[in-house]
């Protein structure tokens, strides 16, 4: 049994730590295989809500589309937000900038030094 946690994000979707409200949460059971990037789903008693959280897999996604079935059941097109559900471990990396810019980090590797073009013909056809 998985916990489905429904929210409306304010947020863009470049954005860490998202600004969202819980809309609902339910236990869910999943019946058929799944894919866990961009999962599909059925529920009642969807209420709204653009984002939710699937505690089984540990990662959040975007509510892309909402479709409405037969016998008021939902269909859910979600696909993962990477940056919140691995905002820890962006976080905790080299070039993560708390002021939400990307810095670069120096490369280790001189590519001048690495490529030499009188090393190589240039073959041109006729």
């Amino acid at each position: 049994m998985s916990n489905l946690t429904i929210y409306t994000n304010k947020s863009d979707q470049n954005i860490i730590h998202k600004d969202k409200t819980m809309v609902a949460t339910m236990q869910c059971t999943f019946k058929n295989d799944i894919d866990m990037l961009n999962p599909v789903l059925l529920i009642r008693n969807y209420t709204g809500g653009n984002y939710c959280y699937i505690s089984d897999f540990e990662r959040y996604y975007f509510i892309d589309d909402v479709g409405l079935l037969k016998g008021g059941v939902y269909q859910l097109h979600c696909s993962v937000d990477v940056l919140q559900s691995y905002a820890a471990e962006l976080e905790n990396a080299e070039y993560y900038s708390s002021d939400g810019v990307l810095h670069s980090v120096e490369n280790e590797i001189n590519f001048t030094e690495i490529y030499n073009p009188e090393k190589f013909i240039l073959i041109m056809g006729v």
